[in-house]
């Protein structure tokens, strides 16, 4: 550990470059991304050269963002109002 920190004082300039090239890295791969499923497609659509393939970036987006799950107990159906019959 001694020896790394005095390298990094010894080579204070090519230290600093090597810490700002991957700080960059890392921002570009991780805080740069899409932050929700709108800005997700939005970004697909835009970079989509067919209808295909703008249909696999919207099913990829809907992977990495899901909806939500209702609550335990609540369902995602409205009841239906009293009295209803269903025509066949």
């Amino acid at each position: 550990m001694d020896g790394l920190i005095f390298w990094i004082k010894k080579n204070q300039l090519l230290a600093g470059a090597i810490a700002l090239i991957i700080i960059s890295a890392l921002y570009s791969q991780f805080l740069s991304g899409p932050r929700s499923y709108e800005d997700c497609v939005l970004m697909v659509v835009k970079e989509a050269q067919t209808e295909s393939s703008a249909t696999y970036g919207k099913r990829a987006c809907r992977a990495k963002f899901p909806l939500p799950r209702p609550p335990k107990g609540l369902s995602p159906v409205p009841p239906l109002p009293k009295g209803f019959v269903p025509v066949n």
